[in-house]
């Protein structure tokens, strides 16, 4: 039971699931501890207190979390909270400078540390967060201090120099995370899924809530650009934003680009918006 997750449309098929897995871990004379288990419900339709399943040979009432629940290492809630993240991240980053304050270790020492135990945790539990660039940058200044500071180096000492490959080497916690998230974009969006499915349904919900007349793949830019604000939650507009910066232009193949594209009319609406300066009314 360990690890086992149930996802659903309704509360009444969880139920169902759940009710299926009883009978087989009772089959088994297999106990569930229902006080471990937690629920997540998204977007609901009922009051807080109807919001709950029962699980468990004891009949063990779960009911709906709005905190973040850890599964497999990374966490998820209800809501897609930029704060709750930005927390997250602050907390990993403390847990992680907290014991090397404390100790005397050498310059190749940090820096191994960051590259191969820091930078991977914090690729991990961020490859669904939607946090820019400058943020990542603001997370990450700890870390660079301390660095400078192991290092006997000022503080006005160019970051930059900190992570050339031949005076120090650390890895840009922004450079691996556009790697990862976006070649795991574009791997998911290649493969015959429902995660694909899902992932081209936010693409499209993300072209028509920007007003976007053609292919939010091949869309300009300069325009695709001005959708930061609708990309804080939308991770697939996210990771086609940070790979157009990188001059990465995602493609589809000629049937499903001119299905993509909407006709008709003269002045595409988008660029009324953006001359008028009101993007925020889309």
């Amino acid at each position: 039971m360990d690890d086992t997750s149930y996802l659903d449309s309704s509360g009444d098929k969880i139920q169902e699931l759940i009710n299926i897995a009883t009978q087989f871990y009772n089959f088994h004379d297999v106990d569930i501890n229902g006080k471990k288990s937690e629920l997540i419900v998204i977007n609901p339709k009922l009051p807080r207190e109807d919001l709950y399943i029962i699980i468990g040979r004891d009949k063990s009432k779960v009911q709906a979390t709005d905190k973040e629940i850890r599964y497999l290492g990374c966490y998820f809630s209800s809501s897609n909270s930029r704060k709750r993240s930005i927390k997250r991240i602050k907390d990993i980053i403390e847990k992680f400078l907290n014991p090397i304050r404390r100790k005397r270790i050498t310059v190749g020492h940090i820096a191994y540390l960051i590259n191969h135990v820091f930078i991977p945790r914090v690729i991990y539990v961020a490859q669904l967060m939607t946090l820019s660039e400058n943020e990542w940058n603001l997370l990450f200044t700890p870390v660079i201090k301390l660095v400078k500071q192991i290092c006997g180096l000022s503080r006005s000492y160019p970051t930059s120099a900190l992570y050339h490959r031949y005076i120090l080497g650390i890895n840009n916690p922004w450079d691996q995370i556009c790697a990862n998230q976006i070649t795991a974009f574009i791997y998911l969006i290649n493969s015959n899924s429902l995660v694909s499915r899902s992932i081209m349904i936010r693409c499209r919900t993300a072209q028509l809530r920007l007003a976007i007349h053609d292919n939010i793949f091949e869309h300009e830019s300069e325009s695709l650009f001005l959708g930061h604000q609708e990309a804080k939650s939308n991770l697939s507009l996210h990771n086609i934003i940070i790979a157009r910066k990188l001059n990465i232009v995602i493609q589809q193949d000629y049937i499903n680009r001119t299905i993509w594209a909407i006709s008709g009319g003269s002045i595409p609406i988008r660029e009324i918006f953006i001359t008028h300066r009101c993007l925020n009314l889309l």
